[in-house]
This record gives structure tokens, sequence and C-alpha cells, in this order.
């Protein structure tokens, strides 16, 4: 989707182990890191379309964290 618009989607190596970890502790796979996912993203996917200023999203270990965008 952001590919898309355009927008290039980067997550940080300290995010992806965070992210990993809130699925381990919820033990829901795939199906949790897909939650998670989502919900970082969400804002962004409804605020990039029709803002071509945006190029790039970059997922933070801090924003993981909490859980803000």
């Amino acid at each position: 989707m952001f590919r898309f618009e355009n927008a290039e989607l980067e997550f940080e190596k300290e995010a992806l182990e965070v992210i990993a970890n809130e699925a381990l502790k919820r033990g829901s796979g795939a199906r949790g890191l897909r939650s998670i996912i989502e919900s970082i993203l969400l804002d962004a996917m409804f605020d990039i379309p029709g803002n071509p200023s945006v190029i790039k999203i970059i997922v933070i270990a801090e924003n993981v964290l909490k859980k803000k965008n």
C-alpha cells in the first residue's frame, strides 16, 4: 500500500525485535504480528494517500514501545 503511494516503509531492527517480543507475549503467532504492525501503521495508512510530501515511513522501537505513530 505504501509503495502504491510512492512512500517507502522501513523498520529499524530494534523495532522488529520489540514487535516480535510483543507477539510472543500474546502467544498469537503471525496473526499477532499483523495486528501489532497494523496498529502501529494505522494513522499512516490513512494520512499518506494524497500527501505527496511523505516519501518514507520509518518504524522505530520507541514508537512501538509507546504505541505512538
